[in-house]
């Protein structure tokens, strides 16, 4: 039998980092334990594999199953490895992912990432086209609109990215149709300590503004969000900035209550009842709603775009005015684009595999960083 060739200097070096950052010995017990039907032969534990396919994704010498080889000296085939990358679950990657992105940015040598004593952090999501191929179609639904079925499956991510480094911090994805909040949730869970939360105006609605809040005092942080011009506010105050404290309404179904059924209807609640609706001609739609008010500082001003042109804006946020006036936040619109700089560099990485090339950008740059290749995302601390 040939020993597998070892590996050149720079790659043991690769190898030790990739080890490092994925943090091993916090791994579930599912990669760190010998699988039992490789026979009597060195076996591939699951680390490794993950390993590997990061060194692929770096560009390595070889194939797979070539650089496994190399870094670890066992000899499996190309067929086994794809049937063990099938049986890896997600909490798999979810574990190396949550040991992994962390932020990178020091505020002695990067000042720009902080604003107020604060980290500047950015959220965004995206969508990407995926192949056509039967095992795709089978498990991923196609969108419909009034005309016809979407022409390919979607795959739906959202990042929490640090502007200036563009170090991703955690990522959640879903298949399917773009579900913001859904996807938020997680990446709001994970949102650092002392940071500075700057969103699209995806994120600048009543209820996305009830969750900001809430983890925003969870992690002594703050928000900054781009809001709909459309949206219809009561002002309380103006300072003398020109930012406005105003109160957002906000609209949600009410929780049925615990003890509903022990309890006798009121003479309200039997004129909303389903027959007595019916009865009049009039039959309820919707669920009960309850109303309730959510107060934020808004700030309204202008900016200029990459034209030249003037375009007014309008921003929700937690931060006082002895924290930001209305002239500093409004300079932070810049770093809200490094958040889309960072979702089109990725868009390259995922044209590749299950994603269909119409995710590429129309125009790459000789000079645009691969670091937003999610192999770079576990190697950029160091």
């Amino acid at each position: 039998m040939v020993k597998p060739s070892s590996p050149p200097r720079y790659e043991h070096h690769l190898s030790a980092r990739i080890r490092k950052k994925l943090g091993v010995e916090q791994l579930p017990e599912e990669l760190r334990a010998e699988p039992t039907h490789q026979g009597p032969r060195r076996k591939l534990l699951g680390w490794q594999l993950i390993a590997g396919m990061v060194a692929q994704s770096l560009h390595a010498c070889g194939s797979l199953q070539q650089i496994i080889g190399r870094y670890f000296a066992v000899r499996i085939g190309s067929a086994a490895l794809s049937q063990r990358r099938l049986k890896i679950s997600t909490q798999a990657f979810d574990a190396c992912m949550r040991h992994s992105l962390v932020p990178l940015a020091c505020e002695q040598r990067h000042p720009a990432c902080f604003f107020a004593g604060l980290r500047l952090v950015g959220i965004d999501g995206g969508q990407w086209n995926l192949l056509n191929t039967v095992q795709i179609n089978a498990q991923v639904p196609k969108s419909r609109s009034r005309r016809a079925q979407a022409a390919f499956a979607k795959l739906s991510m959202s990042t929490l990215v640090e502007p200036g480094t563009h170090a991703p911090l955690a990522v959640s994805m879903s298949l399917g149709a773009l579900n913001e909040k859904s996807l938020a949730d997680p990446l709001l869970a994970a949102l650092p300590a002392r940071s500075l939360l700057i969103a699209d105006r995806d994120y600048g609605q009543a209820p996305m503004l009830k969750e900001l809040q809430k983890h925003s005092q969870r992690t002594q942080s703050h928000f900054w969000s781009e809001v709909r011009q459309k949206l219809s506010v009561r002002v309380q105050s103006v300072h003398a900035d020109g930012s406005a404290e105003v109160v957002v309404s906000l609209r949600e179904r009410e929780s049925p209550c615990a003890d509903s059924s022990t309890t006798a209807p009121s003479k309200a609640d039997e004129k909303q009842t389903p027959e007595a609706n019916k009865a009049r001609g009039r039959p309820r739609k919707h669920p009960p709603m309850r109303q309730s008010e959510l107060p934020v500082r808004e700030i309204v001003g202008r900016v200029r775009n990459a034209a030249g042109e003037w375009v007014k804006v309008r921003l929700w946020t937690s931060l006082s005015v002895q924290q930001g006036s209305a002239r500093e936040l409004l300079a932070l619109y810049a770093k809200r684009w490094e958040q889309e700089v960072f979702t089109k560099n990725s868009s390259s990485c995922f044209t590749e595999g299950i994603c269909s090339a119409h995710n590429a950008p129309r125009q790459h740059s000789k000079n645009s960083p691969r670091s937003s290749s999610p192999a770079h995302w576990w190697l950029r601390s160091d």
